[in-house]
């Protein structure tokens, strides 16, 4: 009798244990602390035959000034840079020559002066050149 009584608790303990979930956490949606910048989407990297193809946009709220640079790496080496500057909104794009098989890195930096206050933006992309 006594045996029953130390293992009916800890059968209990075990099926109790058993039966609860653990709830996964959704993430939460994050969104950007910026002021002035309505969107800032990665900048776009692309190849043609041996040729990056490099584009940037940037849509800032009414009045705010941008101002930036696009510039793409082979590692740490500068490749080519291009400015990008406008008010409420801003493109750029450039195209350089580039090595077949070799991985780059495309790194949009601008700076939104608004009526809402300064955002600082880094957007970065990577891509191989087939």
């Amino acid at each position: 009798m006594r045996k029953k009584t130390r293992i009916l608790p800890l059968l209990l303990i075990l099926i109790l244990a058993f039966s609860l979930t653990a709830q996964a956490a959704m993430p939460p949606h994050i969104t950007p602390l910026w002021n002035s910048t309505a969107s800032c989407p990665a900048p776009t990297l692309s190849f043609s035959g041996e040729k990056a193809v490099c584009l940037a946009s940037v849509q800032a709220y009414s009045g705010a000034e941008i101002e930036g640079t696009l510039t793409l790496f082979h590692g740490t080496t500068e490749v080519d840079s291009w400015p990008i500057s406008g008010t409420t909104s801003a493109k750029v794009s450039g195209s350089c020559d580039v090595e077949s098989g070799e991985s780059y890195m495309l790194h949009l930096y601008v700076v939104v002066d608004g009526p809402g206050g300064i955002d600082k933006i880094t957007k970065t992309t990577t891509g191989t050149c087939p």
